[in-house]
C-alpha cells in the first residue's frame, strides 16, 4: 500500500513532501468478509492509504488467470 501512496506522486520531491506531511499513524490490518464471500484485509480509512483493503488472495500471489 505504501508504493500506491508513492504512485500519487510525480517526483521524489513531492513524495518526501507529501510524507513529512501525513500524521503518524499505527495501521491495525484486520479481516473482513465482503458483501461477495471475497476475504479481504482492510485497514483504518484514517491511516490514509488510498485504498482501503485488498483482496486476500492478492497478498498470497493468488492472482486470477490471465485472459487467452
Amino acid at each position: 500500500m505504501n508504493l500506491r501512496l508513492l504512485a500519487e506522486s510525480s517526483t521524489v520531491a513531492e513524495a518526501l513532501e507529501a510524507a513529512r506531511a501525513r500524521a503518524p499513524f499505527t495501521v491495525h490490518p484486520r479481516r473482513e468478509v465482503a458483501a461477495d464471500g471475497q476475504r479481504m484485509l482492510v485497514v483504518d480509512p484514517r491511516a490514509g492509504y488510498p485504498v482501503r483493503g485488498l483482496p486476500e488472495r492478492t497478498l498470497h500471489g493468488q492472482y486470477p488467470a490471465a485472459p487467452q
